[in-house]
């Protein structure tokens, strides 16, 4: 805590604490195939990962100040057993928030990228030359993702603020928050690559964000 003096001079005396958990590891299928917002449940190790991830929450966030305040999640099932997990851990509670899951990819979802060459090649196309704009299958662009996000973020800040609060979401949601966050253009956006169970922290004040980590996985090698 600064002295009075020294927050009278400070640019902005409120933190918000976000910590962003990316769910992990799906069942992966013998051919690399479009998810998006298709309801895919945790493989093994993916489910190894979320008790892993929740462990390293329970070390390192459970002592903090501002303590964790509650977890919002995704609603899909891939990201909210890592929610309940570290909910359990800390004796917080759970919310669920539709607008942290991850982008639609329409009638893509499900099938391999094979497949959709062969069915979808001017689409296809579309999505790799006009990444922010296309929405591929008729599901979202990556502009309508981050006004998804920035909306949700709009009508939340206030609540929020000042608190710690947990995210379990996906990569696409978190790659648009941070370019958010740091004022980058979307088309940055694809440079943030957290890995599946990771931990991102972002500190936010009036004065700007500051990251405290990016995708850090400090529980590989772990055993529980």
């Amino acid at each position: 805590m600064f002295d009075p003096r020294t927050q009278a001079s400070m640019v902005s005396t409120t933190v918000t604490h976000l910590h962003l958990l990316r769910h992990g590891a799906v069942e992966a299928p013998s051919e690399r195939t479009v998810r998006g917002q298709l309801d895919v449940p945790l493989s093994p190790d993916g489910e190894r990962q979320t008790a892993l991830l929740a462990g390293f929450c329970e070390r390192a966030l459970g002592g903090l100040v501002p303590p964790v305040s509650g977890i919002l999640t995704s609603d899909l099932q891939r990201a909210r057993p890592l929610a309940e997990q570290v909910a359990a851990r800390l004796g917080v509670a759970v919310a669920i928030e539709p607008a942290l899951r991850e982008q639609s990819m329409g009638a893509w979802e499900g099938k391999p990228w094979r497949v959709l060459n062969e069915l979808d090649p001017a689409g296809v196309e579309d999505y790799w030359t006009r990444y922010l704009d296309a929405r591929p299958g008729g599901g979202e662009s990556v502009r309508e993702l981050s006004a998804r996000v920035e909306a949700w973020w709009a009508r939340s800040r206030e609540r929020l603020e000042n608190g710690r609060w947990i995210l379990v979401t996906h990569i696409g949601v978190i790659r648009v928050f941070l370019a958010h966050a740091f004022g980058v253009g979307l088309d940055q956006s694809l440079r943030f690559t957290p890995e599946v169970a990771s931990h991102t922290h972002l500190m936010l004040a009036e004065a700007g964000a500051v990251i405290g980590a990016l995708g850090e996985r400090p529980w590989l090698g772990r055993d529980s």
